[in-house]
């Protein structure tokens, strides 16, 4: 492992390509688009200096991490020429320069499904699948398997905009490879309606999961679906909020693709009303009424209320 030196280096002499770089879906860093960075540098300064890779016979710096750090530091200070780096020298092997990179981002937190996605496609430019996968999985806290490699890697796909929700983990990274499955257009349009809905990772999927059947179903695509005038109007809805948007949405999904199942849940609540079991218990049917099984559930107040109860449960299992 090559090591590192620190060193002041003058700011024009530092390049700035994407080489290494596991954020090129981020658009430039400034001043306002990253307030807590800003503010711990204002208070102390860099106490975490950018990464370079020195080309000696250029006498230049190639920049390996550190892009926000740096852009903040000549934001913050124009009259200040140059800034203390981390130094590796030309001499250094990949494996070293891919270490350095992937310590110096866990510094900031585990890395986002896009960090990996990149990382490995940069450690696939030097190394076999196998190798990537013996020397980083584990360092990753992944288990050695080179197919989870292959998989970050089918992220790279992902238009930038998507990119960009997988990293900052609007978009749920099951989500992403559902996503990965559809069309260009289609990915984007569910990416806006999740955006505008602010749907977590077990909505997502719900919504997907009916947009997919129903669009299936009459021979549409998804973006076809979303376009027509029923959904629309819900979307659009001036006197909706946007969670009331997002029920509207998935009921009408659901009435749409089961057009059975409201009658029959109307139909199922009232046979249970007529029952008229105490406030402790409930019934619950399968789900879409695909067979005609139901659930009995009962509420104890504490596990000895139901230890006292006993034999009256073993009474309800029948012989």
């Amino acid at each position: 492992m090559s090591p590192s030196s620190l060193r002041s280096i003058e700011l024009q002499q530092i390049l700035q390509s994407d080489s290494w770089n596991l954020h090129p879906f981020l658009p430039p860093v400034s001043a306002h688009q990253d307030d807590s960075l800003l503010q711990s540098i204002k208070r102390v300064g860099i106490l975490h200096p950018p990464l370079l890779l020195h080309h000696s016979q250029e006498n230049s710096y190639e920049l390996l991490a550190g892009r926000a750090r740096l852009h903040l530091h000549s934001e913050l200070y124009p009259e200040q020429p140059t800034i203390a780096c981390m130094l590796l020298e030309d001499t250094a092997a990949p494996l070293s320069i891919l270490f350095h990179i992937l310590e110096d981002q866990k510094l900031s937190g585990p890395l986002s499904p896009m960090e990996k996605a990149f990382f490995f496609s940069y450690c696939l430019q030097h190394l076999s699948t196998e190798d990537a996968a013996r020397h980083f999985l584990p360092a990753l806290g992944e288990k050695n398997q080179p197919q989870t490699i292959t998989r970050y890697i089918r992220l790279l796909e992902l238009e930038p905009e998507l990119q960009r929700s997988v990293h900052s983990l609007k978009i749920a990274e099951k989500t992403a490879f559902e996503l990965l499955l559809l069309s260009r257009s289609e990915r984007l349009a569910l990416h806006t309606l999740f955006m505008q809905l602010g749907l977590g990772g077990g909505k997502q999927k719900r919504l997907l999961s009916l947009a997919r059947d129903l669009a299936c179903r009459h021979g549409k695509t998804i973006t076809e679906l979303f376009s027509e005038k029923e959904l629309k109007d819900i979307l659009t809805h001036p006197e909706s909020n946007v969670p009331q948007k997002a029920a509207i949405l998935f009921r009408f999904l659901q009435k749409q693709l089961f057009p059975n199942s409201e009658a029959a849940e109307e139909a199922f609540r009232k046979n249970v009303a007529r029952i008229r079991l105490p406030g402790s218990c409930s019934i619950e049917h399968s789900q879409s009424f695909e067979t005609d099984e139901v659930s009995l559930r009962i509420r104890f107040s504490s596990l000895e209320d139901l230890v006292k109860r006993k034999e009256e449960i073993r009474g309800l299992g029948g012989n």
